[in-house]
């Protein structure tokens, strides 16, 4: 399905029934990322959407974090939800802190995983490095994808496909890394520093332990700005957190602010 908006036309999904959640996901990820989660979530309304710079959503140059954010916004109004609960993941907890401190009416809960407050230079470093590299094709998608899955995973995922032989399997659609670099302008103009002590929603951070693209350190500064934050810190998980090992905790907070 899709909405057309502002300045875009959002591919999104919308299924089910009952207290709406929107996920956003992150970096170069599409509405399908939260396919385990949204089966999960079964009993509430859950939208999911293609952010600007990755699948089929429709736009027009450069955009910003508040494009990203305003996108949400709009794609509620288009389905006719006043207030809902967002759940951002990376990238996206960018865009449900965005949301947060411009739109907080709008909220219910806010719930973000594997976030921070200003993108950590090291991976800044090598995800502007290898998506410029791909996007100006001095080296192939794949390579880029490589290295984000081997920032994402903790060491456990790699030790257990090695054991069986095996090897971490690439997308099989690879986004467009000029649109992904798109995205990580966004991401890298924007700092909540300053501004992550004004949510006055009520927060949920999820972080793993072993995240290597975002240290649960820059995880934990988030929580200490927030007021009120509840965290969830999870043993063997990186930055990629299987939903089954929070959708539990997740729909206890928003049943507990609905």
């Amino acid at each position: 399905m899709y909405a057309e908006v502002d300045g875009a036309r959002i591919r999104y999904e919308d299924t089910g029934s009952g207290e709406p959640i929107i996920l956003i996901a992150g970096f170069g990820a599409i509405h399908s990322y939260w396919n385990g989660m949204v089966r999960l979530l079964e009993g509430y309304r859950v939208i999911t959407l293609d952010n600007r710079g990755s699948g089929e959503t429709e736009y027009n140059g450069a955009f910003s974090m508040d494009d990203l954010a305003d996108d949400v916004v709009a794609l509620a109004d288009h389905l006719g939800i006043d207030r809902f609960h967002v759940l951002g993941w990376s990238m996206g907890s960018q865009i449900a802190q965005n949301l947060g401190i411009r739109h907080g009416d709008r909220l219910k809960s806010l719930t973000l995983v594997s976030t921070y407050l200003w993108r950590p230079p090291r991976s800044a470093y090598v995800l502007n490095g290898y998506t410029k590299m791909a996007a100006d094709g001095f080296a192939p998608t794949e390579c880029l994808a490589m290295m984000v899955n081997a920032m994402s995973f903790p060491p456990s995922v790699f030790e257990k496909l090695e054991a069986r032989g095996e090897v971490m399997q690439m997308p099989k659609k690879l986004e467009d890394p000029k649109k992904m670099m798109m995205q990580l302008d966004a991401v890298n103009a924007y700092d909540t520093t300053e501004t992550a002590s004004s949510i006055r929603v009520p927060t949920l951070l999820v972080h793993g332990r072993e995240d290597l693209m975002v240290p649960l350190p820059d995880g934990l500064r988030v929580a200490e700005e927030i007021p009120a934050c509840e965290t969830l810190v999870l043993d063997d998980a990186g930055h990629n957190i299987l939903a089954s090992r929070y959708a539990d905790r997740f729909r206890e907070f928003v049943d507990s602010h609905s």
